[in-house]
């Protein structure tokens, strides 16, 4: 009976820190990469102003909790806990800027 030698390769899989205007973030917002992407986005766009980020985000940033979980998709919807905290400690900026805009 021969024995077959399998290599494995271990891959890193999150090679970047992730951040937010500047600071970078734990480990535990990875999940919720796209929306912090979508805030920053929207800090650094000049243009960007009342409905850039969609009805969700929306709801979010008015800080509309009904809105927000029936306006969420099924991955937001399993992160709400996670989007509130990442809000709540980062994301005062978009919240103004969001109100400037309406």
């Amino acid at each position: 009976m021969a024995s077959t030698l399998v290599k494995e390769k271990t891959m890193k899989l999150v090679d970047t820190p992730l951040t937010f205007q500047g600071i970078e973030l734990s480990e535990q917002y990875r999940p919720i990469t796209h929306i912090i992407q979508h805030c920053e986005f929207f800090m650094n766009n000049p243009h960007a102003g009342y409905g850039f980020l969609g009805g969700f985000m929306a709801a979010v940033l008015d800080n509309d909790f009904m809105q927000a979980c029936s306006r969420a998709d099924n991955h937001n919807s399993q992160h709400l806990q996670l989007i509130a905290t990442f809000m709540y400690m980062y994301g005062e900026c978009v919240i103004e800027k969001h109100k400037i805009g309406k």
